[in-house]
């Protein structure tokens, strides 16, 4: 026939049964879904812009960012580190004459130690 019930489960009433599936459920829970499912950008294009000699074209320099916030468990204790999927930062020139903007120095390498410390750094 059928094995016994076990004594131990047969012995918790149902609001322990509850209890236990609760606090597994909230654990599930609190872990799962750790990054927003939200992107967030920032462009930034950082002090000190010049024109050549013509005033045909502006260099510049210009970081690009995306990363999703910290949620659920991974928020505490202080607030969070987002999951960072871009990092870009380069210095361009722009033609305002046709609109023409060409990236003539790639610094992702710069960005990436950047990264660690997040120090605000002037190009």
């Amino acid at each position: 026939m059928y094995p016994p019930v076990s004594t131990k489960l047969a012995a918790m009433s149902f609001w322990q049964r509850f209890t236990r599936f609760m606090g597994f459920l909230g654990i599930i829970i609190l872990l799962n879904g750790c990054h927003s499912e939200y992107v967030c950008l920032d462009y930034e294009v950082y002090h000190g812009p010049r024109w050549d000699e013509g005033h045909s074209r502006i260099a510049f320099a210009a970081s690009q960012k995306a990363w999703r916030s910290a949620e659920g468990i991974a928020r505490f204790p202080d607030g969070g580190t987002p999951e960072y999927i871009l990092e870009e930062l380069g210095i361009f020139i722009f033609n305002p004459g046709n609109g023409e903007l060409s990236r003539i120095v790639d610094l992702n390498d710069l960005a990436a130690v950047l990264a660690t410390s997040r120090a605000r750094v002037t190009v």
